[in-house]
């Protein structure tokens, strides 16, 4: 084999290194869905459901074949209040919710997950309440940013909202 030769399979193997390295650092990256910006994405949650990592609503009615991560129902989680409010349900089961109130959304860094946190009955949704719950795929965190409508006329059960979707436990913003 000839300097040459041995000159050209080496550059060959660098090459496809720095590809192969190239390609790795690719597939690790972080592929979170974000705004605009980079931060939190305006939406409508209804009854049809929303997938937060792909920043999309489902208006199918297959529950099994959709990527929904949740929705909104008009009836408590536990107990009858249908009618006097709107509530989100996750799609995991247990259902995993936690109803901070009115607060900043940025203030809400990560996701508590000791048992006691996770609100079996978590209160209806009103405009600047902030929730995290626990997505298929992740753990989203959302603020309610306009009145809830629960007339018949919102018969969809919409509720708007802004949020901010992490496959971890934390919410770097």
């Amino acid at each position: 084999m000839s300097f040459q030769e041995i000159i050209m399979k080496k550059i060959v193997m660098l090459i496809l290194s720095v590809l192969l390295i190239a390609a790795f650092i690719l597939s690790c990256s972080d592929d979170t869905v974000t705004g605009p910006d980079g931060g939190y994405i305006k939406a409508t949650i209804t009854h049809y459901g929303y997938d937060f990592s792909e920043a999309e609503m489902d208006t199918t009615s297959d529950w099994i074949a959709n990527t929904n991560d949740g929705e909104i129902i008009g009836w408590a989680p536990l107990g009858d209040y249908s009618g006097k409010g709107l509530w989100f349900r996750p799609r995991v089961n247990p259902a995993r919710t936690q109803n901070f109130g009115d607060i900043e959304l940025s203030s809400v860094a990560f996701v508590d997950t000791v048992s006691s946190a996770w609100g079996l009955n978590p209160p209806f949704l009103a405009m600047g309440d902030v929730v995290v719950a626990q997505c298929l795929d992740g753990y989203v965190k959302f603020k309610v940013i306009a009145e809830v409508d629960t007339s018949a006329s919102n018969y969809d059960w919409a509720v708007d909202v802004e949020f901010y979707f992490s496959e971890s436990l934390s919410f770097p913003e």
